[in-house]
């Protein structure tokens, strides 16, 4: 190669040495001042933003002149306003925040409508309140947020992080504010259940003392679901029983062999529920032979021997009626086990009462047999209910007399297959009831008003125990709603203490209807028409309900004819003198 082209190369590659030399000096002194912020006015130092170059005129380089003489005599407001009229806005606020006019640099950001560049200098300087002012008009709900976070005002806290979907971050709000409904709904929509569930029980528990919980259906759901996976929080519990959904819980968990916690569930109420889970229970898997084994560990033997019996193991329900001191029952259950039960049950039975039997006669020389079965029969309850010339024929047909072989007139309607009592039926299937000692025992809870009831005026007290055990018992305060218009009744509303007034819809004004006092109910032609309620029930003063669920209801009147019998023969007659418009004048049917 030539010496010439060899020099020629060799000066190339110089020059491209130079010029890569000298483009990466200017370009390390571009890294150093990126990122740093822009100089004050007045210093020696450039600006980084092209838009910070300004070509001003010979006025305007006096005013600019002028401007930093001022800056140097400490008048920086003054200043500020000289730069801001040579469009020098960026120089002005930043001259304004450097010297600690905070208010001044805000102001101007506002008049230019930067409203969250004047929100970001107050943060800055800790000024929250003036902050979460500037984010509001800003639009900006989560920075007002935490603003009003910072300064204490939790309420605004949350609501804001609630219009900017951060619901967890508003359910801490609730929390440390004491709401904790509020809280938990909000957990709820940040898909976070075991926090809401918390805070849940949290609210029932702060709210023990005063009227349940207003909870949505959907929340009720959520909190049933939770507790059917297994969990037994007592609190959550007791939300679900004042709402009339704990019943469902703890069928589903016994359904899927929980026993221990449904038992937990069962013992965190009181015992007054157990009568609806026995008449909901599945009698065809293994829920109602946990729920027996339930209640026997609980101590609940009288009931634990009903559920017994249904299930045909007399045995275990001899053993808990024993336990229960029902000697009658036991001694039942013992003979249907094929034991004669001589040494247990019989030692201590007491002479059997003879339900029915007629008063003494002169003109008969026989009387009614001692019955075989402990229980009474449907023609015993029947026999209740006669005549004196009702009772003689009818013991004259018992006694094997043929001539007077006929139904009296005044015998209640009845199959004549119930006459006769040999062999003995087999002893219905009806819902759990306390024994008469024990129903003794047991303090008056508004039983008195409910036996007073024209409910239960054709019922026996056997029967109107059995109404009373698929019952539940509510308080309302003077002046709540009990029922409104178009919610769905839940079955029959019997007044134990306390009165209530109904009123109806006129147009558009709510006309008053009547007022019932204890022993009245209302409620039950909605057994017969599923349809809303179109009268609104309002306690006037602190009052008790006993709600006889309907659905266990109707499963009573399915198993037990003779209840069934005289309750459908109520509900016709009420029913067809309301169609017929009988009113008594001194009182208002209309209600129910």
């Amino acid at each position: 190669m030539p010496v010439s082209i060899k020099i020629a190369v060799a000066l190339t590659i110089a020059v491209a040495c130079i010029f890569a030399s000298l483009w990466q000096i200017s370009n390390v002194r571009g890294v150093k001042s990126r990122g740093r912020r822009r100089a004050p006015a007045g210093s020696d130092s450039h600006g980084q933003r092209s838009s910070d170059t300004r070509t001003l005129s010979r006025l305007g380089r006096k005013l600019y002149n002028e401007a930093q003489k001022l800056l140097e005599q400490g008048k920086v407001p003054a200043a500020a306003t000289i730069l801001e009229q040579l469009s020098m806005q960026r120089e002005a606020i930043q001259v304004l925040e450097d010297h600690g006019f905070i208010h001044d640099a805000a102001k101007m950001l506002m008049r230019m409508q930067r409203h969250n560049r004047a929100g970001v200098i107050y943060a800055r300087h800790g000024l929250w309140e003036h902050a979460a002012q500037c984010f509001k008009m800003a639009n900006m709900p989560a920075e007002v947020a935490k603003c009003a976070r910072e300064f204490g005002d939790l309420a605004m806290a949350s609501e804001f992080f609630e219009k900017a979907q951060r619901y967890t971050d508003a359910a801490e709000c609730c929390e440390e504010l004491g709401d904790n409904l509020r809280g938990a709904r909000l957990f709820l929509l940040a898909s976070q259940s075991q926090r809401a569930m918390s805070a849940f029980a949290r609210a029932a528990t702060k709210n023990s003392n005063s009227k349940p919980l207003d909870l949505r259906t959907s929340e009720l759901q959520q909190i049933a679901a939770y507790l059917s996976e297994g969990r037994s929080d007592i609190n959550l519990a007791q939300i679900l029983k004042t709402h009339g959904r704990l019943v469902g819980v703890i069928i589903k968990q016994l359904e899927q062999g929980m026993s221990k916690q449904a038992a937990e569930l069962i013992k965190s109420v009181k015992s007054d529920i157990i009568p609806q889970v026995m008449s909901e229970i599945n009698y065809r898997d293994q829920s109602a032979h946990l729920l027996a084994e339930i209640l026997v560990a609980s101590g609940h033997h009288n009931y634990a021997g009903n559920v017994y019996e249904q299930l045909l193991v007399f045995d275990k329900a001899a053993v808990a009626f024993e336990k229960a001191n029902d000697m009658q029952r036991a001694q039942y259950c013992y003979e249907r086990h094929g034991v004669s039960g001589k040494g247990r049950a019989s030692r201590v039975m007491p002479e059997m009462p003879k339900i029915g039997t007629p008063k003494a006669n002169t003109n008969h020389t026989s009387a009614l047999p001692q019955p075989v079965n402990v229980r009474p029969t449907l023609a015993e309850f029947a026999l209740s209910d006669l005549t004196e010339d009702g009772r003689r024929s009818l013991e004259d047909v018992l006694t094997g007399k043929p001539e007077s072989l006929k139904v009296p007139e005044s015998l209640p309607v009845a199959p004549p297959q119930l006459l006769n009592l040999s062999p003995p039926l087999p002893a219905p299937k009806q819902v759990a009831v306390l024994s008469p000692s024990i129903e003794a025992a047991r303090e008056d809870d508004g039983r008195s008003s409910f036996q007073k009831a024209s409910l239960c005026a054709e019922l026996s007290s056997e029967q109107t125990g059995a109404l009373w055990s698929i019952g539940f018992t509510l308080k309302f305060n003077a002046g709540e709603s009990i029922l409104n218009y178009n919610d769905d009744p839940r079955g029959i509303y019997v007044i134990l203490k306390g009165s209530v007034s109904c009123y109806r819809r006129i147009g558009d004004k709510e006309a008053y209807i009547d007022q019932m006092a204890a022993a009245d109910s209302f409620g039950e032609l909605w057994l017969l028409a599923d349809t809303p309620s179109a009268v609104h029930f309002v306690a006037v003063r602190d009052s008790e309900i006993r709600i006889v669920d309907r659905s266990a209801f109707l499963k009573l009147l399915d198993r037990d004819a003779p209840i069934a019998q005289r309750l459908y023969r109520r509900f016709a007659k009420r029913l067809l003198d309301k169609l017929l418009n009988h009113r008594d004048e001194s009182r208002n049917p209309l209600a129910s």
